[in-house]
């Protein structure tokens, strides 16, 4: 017999608020603490190898299961558009999730 697992939508915390402004200021807080929370090492780190990797003239893969795959669609649209500069080179990022008929062909 299977085992019941629990469902992680229902593990979330929601804030408790009387109206929008409320949750969303409580939102906003908890935004702030998890931002807080981030490693300025390991943003330097990721930075560090985006560069190189632009440098060389290497390519950059991302993919994701499931919702991410969603997720790491855009993060390739992100690093695209959102780090173009005119006149000079652009990273070269690839989604293997984007292609489903490609990624599922037998």
């Amino acid at each position: 017999m299977a085992q019941m697992v629990k469902d992680p939508r229902f593990e979330n915390d929601v804030p408790d608020a009387d109206s929008p402004g409320e949750y969303f200021a409580a939102y906003a807080r908890e935004l702030a603490k998890a931002a807080a929370k981030v490693s300025h090492e390991n943003i330097q780190e990721a930075f560090d190898l985006l560069t190189q990797a632009l440098k060389r003239n290497h390519r950059i893969y991302v993919a994701g299961n499931g919702g991410s795959c969603s997720i790491a669609d855009h993060l390739c649209c992100d690093m695209m558009k959102g780090t173009h500069i005119h006149g000079k080179p652009a990273l070269k990022v690839h989604s293997l999730t984007s292609a489903p008929a490609l990624l599922t062909a037998l």
